[in-house]
Protein backbone atom coordinates (compact mmCIF):
# COMPACT_ATOMS: atom_id res chain seq x y z
CA UNK A 1 0.00 0.00 0.00
CA UNK A 2 1.66 3.79 -0.71
CA UNK A 3 2.48 5.39 2.20
CA UNK A 4 0.85 8.57 2.82
CA UNK A 5 3.72 10.68 1.83
CA UNK A 6 2.68 13.37 -0.85
CA UNK A 7 6.09 13.67 -1.87
CA UNK A 8 10.05 13.44 -0.85
CA UNK A 9 9.82 15.32 2.61
CA UNK A 10 6.26 16.05 3.26
CA UNK A 11 3.85 14.35 5.21
CA UNK A 12 -0.11 14.52 5.01
CA UNK A 13 -2.28 13.89 8.37
CA UNK A 14 -5.12 14.28 8.37
CA UNK A 15 -7.26 15.97 11.15
CA UNK A 16 -10.87 14.18 11.95
CA UNK A 17 -11.91 16.64 14.51
CA UNK A 18 -11.13 19.81 12.67
CA UNK A 19 -12.03 17.95 9.39
CA UNK A 20 -8.88 19.31 7.75
CA UNK A 21 -5.99 18.26 5.77
CA UNK A 22 -2.30 18.82 7.07
CA UNK A 23 1.21 19.16 4.62
CA UNK A 24 4.16 18.95 7.02
CA UNK A 25 7.58 19.22 6.34
CA UNK A 26 9.33 16.19 7.52
CA UNK A 27 12.72 18.30 7.76
CA UNK A 28 11.10 21.03 9.87
CA UNK A 29 7.96 19.76 11.24
CA UNK A 30 6.06 22.89 9.70
CA UNK A 31 2.86 22.93 8.51
CA UNK A 32 3.15 23.91 4.75
CA UNK A 33 -1.07 24.31 4.08
CA UNK A 34 -4.15 23.27 5.97
CA UNK A 35 -7.11 22.63 3.41
CA UNK A 36 -10.59 21.73 4.46
CA UNK A 37 -12.64 18.82 3.58
CA UNK A 38 -15.81 16.70 4.38
CA UNK A 39 -16.37 16.32 7.83
CA UNK A 40 -13.94 12.71 9.38
CA UNK A 41 -11.64 12.41 7.04
CA UNK A 42 -10.10 8.86 8.25
CA UNK A 43 -7.92 7.22 5.43
CA UNK A 44 -5.66 8.45 2.75
CA UNK A 45 -4.02 7.05 -0.54
CA UNK A 46 -1.41 8.50 -2.55
CA UNK A 47 -0.91 7.63 -6.25
CA UNK A 48 1.74 5.56 -7.08
CA UNK A 49 3.73 8.57 -8.96
CA UNK A 50 2.94 10.64 -5.89
CA UNK A 51 1.05 13.44 -7.74
CA UNK A 52 -2.68 12.83 -5.99
CA UNK A 53 -4.16 11.88 -2.88
CA UNK A 54 -7.17 10.64 -2.18
CA UNK A 55 -9.13 11.59 1.23
CA UNK A 56 -12.11 9.47 2.10
CA UNK A 57 -14.29 11.65 4.81
CA UNK A 58 -16.45 8.30 6.34
CA UNK A 59 -18.64 10.74 7.97
CA UNK A 60 -19.13 13.23 5.34
CA UNK A 61 -19.59 10.49 2.46
CA UNK A 62 -16.92 12.10 0.08
CA UNK A 63 -13.97 11.42 -1.59
CA UNK A 64 -11.18 14.75 -1.85
CA UNK A 65 -9.41 14.76 -4.57
CA UNK A 66 -6.02 16.47 -3.63
CA UNK A 67 -3.72 17.86 -6.03
CA UNK A 68 -0.35 17.16 -4.25
CA UNK A 69 2.11 19.52 -5.63
CA UNK A 70 -0.37 22.11 -5.34
CA UNK A 71 -1.57 21.30 -1.89
CA UNK A 72 -5.36 21.93 -2.89
CA UNK A 73 -8.51 19.46 -3.08
CA UNK A 74 -8.85 19.35 -6.92
CA UNK A 75 -12.41 18.32 -6.67
CA UNK A 76 -14.86 15.89 -4.25
CA UNK A 77 -16.90 12.66 -5.47
CA UNK A 78 -19.71 10.70 -4.12
CA UNK A 79 -21.64 7.86 -4.87
CA UNK A 80 -25.06 7.54 -3.78
CA UNK A 81 -24.49 3.97 -2.34
CA UNK A 82 -21.44 5.22 0.01
CA UNK A 83 -22.54 4.58 3.64
CA UNK A 84 -19.43 5.49 6.38
CA UNK A 85 -16.48 4.96 3.22
CA UNK A 86 -13.64 4.20 4.84
CA UNK A 87 -10.10 2.50 3.14
CA UNK A 88 -8.99 3.24 -0.26
CA UNK A 89 -5.82 1.59 -2.23
CA UNK A 90 -5.16 1.19 -6.24
CA UNK A 91 -5.07 -2.28 -8.50
CA UNK A 92 -2.51 -2.86 -10.63
CA UNK A 93 -4.41 -1.22 -13.67
CA UNK A 94 -4.07 2.15 -10.96
CA UNK A 95 -7.79 2.45 -10.52
CA UNK A 96 -9.39 3.45 -6.98
CA UNK A 97 -10.82 0.93 -4.90
CA UNK A 98 -12.39 1.93 -1.94
CA UNK A 99 -14.34 -0.04 1.48
CA UNK A 100 -17.38 1.04 2.27
CA UNK A 101 -18.58 0.00 6.34
CA UNK A 102 -21.84 0.16 6.69
CA UNK A 103 -23.06 -0.21 2.74
CA UNK A 104 -21.33 -3.32 3.25
CA UNK A 105 -19.13 -2.99 -0.76
CA UNK A 106 -16.30 -2.23 -2.42
CA UNK A 107 -16.56 0.40 -5.14
CA UNK A 108 -13.96 0.55 -8.14
CA UNK A 109 -13.68 3.74 -9.64
CA UNK A 110 -11.26 4.64 -13.00
CA UNK A 111 -9.13 6.98 -12.49
CA UNK A 112 -8.80 10.33 -13.46
CA UNK A 113 -12.64 10.60 -13.91
CA UNK A 114 -13.81 8.83 -11.54
CA UNK A 115 -16.46 6.67 -12.98
CA UNK A 116 -17.97 3.74 -11.02
CA UNK A 117 -16.72 0.60 -12.32
CA UNK A 118 -17.70 -2.00 -10.45
CA UNK A 119 -19.87 -2.14 -6.91
CA UNK A 120 -19.16 -5.80 -5.27
CA UNK A 121 -21.20 -6.80 -2.26
CA UNK A 122 -19.52 -8.38 0.20
CA UNK A 123 -22.39 -10.36 1.81
CA UNK A 124 -20.79 -9.68 4.94
CA UNK A 125 -21.47 -6.73 7.88
CA UNK A 126 -18.81 -4.12 8.28
CA UNK A 127 -16.15 -4.04 4.99
CA UNK A 128 -13.65 -2.06 6.28
CA UNK A 129 -10.56 -2.34 5.00
CA UNK A 130 -8.79 -3.70 1.81
CA UNK A 131 -5.40 -5.52 1.45
CA UNK A 132 -4.18 -6.12 -1.86
CA UNK A 133 -1.84 -9.55 -2.15
CA UNK A 134 1.34 -8.14 -3.36
CA UNK A 135 0.81 -8.93 -7.02
CA UNK A 136 -2.37 -7.00 -6.34
CA UNK A 137 -4.15 -9.52 -8.36
CA UNK A 138 -6.80 -10.17 -4.99
CA UNK A 139 -7.86 -8.29 -2.21
CA UNK A 140 -9.03 -9.34 1.15
CA UNK A 141 -11.54 -7.18 3.06
CA UNK A 142 -12.05 -7.86 6.66
CA UNK A 143 -15.95 -7.76 8.05
CA UNK A 144 -15.56 -6.82 11.56
CA UNK A 145 -18.88 -7.63 12.41
CA UNK A 146 -19.05 -10.81 10.46
CA UNK A 147 -15.65 -11.84 11.70
CA UNK A 148 -14.80 -12.75 8.21
CA UNK A 149 -12.71 -11.71 5.38
CA UNK A 150 -14.22 -12.02 1.62
CA UNK A 151 -11.32 -12.48 -1.50
CA UNK A 152 -12.04 -10.55 -4.50
CA UNK A 153 -10.20 -11.37 -7.42
CA UNK A 154 -9.23 -7.66 -9.03
CA UNK A 155 -9.63 -8.52 -12.03
CA UNK A 156 -12.77 -10.30 -12.18
CA UNK A 157 -14.28 -8.07 -10.26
Amino acid sequence: MPEPVADAGRLIVLNKDEHTVMFVSCASGEVLATIEVASDPHEVAVTPDGVTSYVVSSVGERVAVIDNGGMAVRETFTHPEFAFPHHVDFDVDGNLWLASTLANKVFVFSRPDHEPLSVIPTGQHSSHMLAFTPDRSHVYVPNIRSNSLTLIDAAER
